[in-house]
């Protein structure tokens, strides 16, 4: 075995390959991101401008683990999640994982409605105690850079708009999955409308 085999072998274990990459809006425009189903959003990249007041994002997905049953997956888009220059707060619930996002921005309130797109799949169960909020990926007026950590998935985000700046920063729920027991899912009817309180 070569060591650039190795090398390989490692770069695919621990630097999961990035899928799908693309810009998702122009500045004031729609926003409309979506991954395959068998995908989560792994990776979001902006930056704001103040003339626009606005940020363009650029978003990523990452294969969800390999011994799921793809052929069972179910997708949804929510409803507008927020009001202008309001919070917005959102877990998908029963084991479910962001799959994609859709925005639109007012001029008027130089901030963005959202919706998201949440799947579940047969054998992939996240477990309430394994889930974690990443912290700040953005200061006001800064560029963002989150990805989701090897062996985790996105869940749920936790953002809150500034008139003074404004601008929107934001903080996503991530959870290591494990593999569905019908202890799982028995428990995953308990999890269905998880929320974990931010400060």
């Amino acid at each position: 075995m070569t060591l650039k085999f190795v090398v390989a072998l490692f770069g695919l274990y621990f630097c999961p390959t990035l899928l799908a990459c693309r810009w998702a809006n122009d500045w004031d425009g729609p926003l409309n991101f979506e991954c395959g189903s068998d995908q989560f959003v792994s990776h979001i990249e902006s930056d704001h401008r103040n003339d626009k007041e606005d940020r363009r994002y650029k978003m990523c997905c990452r294969q969800t683990p390999r011994y799921v049953k793809f052929e069972t997956t179910r997708c949804h888009w929510t409803d507008y999640l927020n009001n202008y220059d309001e919070f917005l707060t959102f877990t998908c619930g029963n084991s479910g994982y962001i799959n994609g996002f859709k925005s639109i921005h007012s001029n008027h309130h130089e901030d963005r409605k959202w919706k998201i797109r949440c799947c579940t799949v047969q054998g992939l169960y996240l477990p309430s105690h394994e889930f974690t909020f990443t912290g700040w990926t953005n200061n006001w007026d800064g560029h963002q850079d989150f990805t989701t950590q090897h062996n985790h998935i996105t869940a749920g985000v936790w953002s809150e708009h500034s008139n003074h700046h404004e601008d929107r920063r934001w903080n996503y729920l991530v959870c290591r999955p494990s593999r569905s027991t019908l202890t799982n899912i028995l428990q995953r009817q308990n999890d269905t409308s998880l929320y974990v309180e931010q400060n």
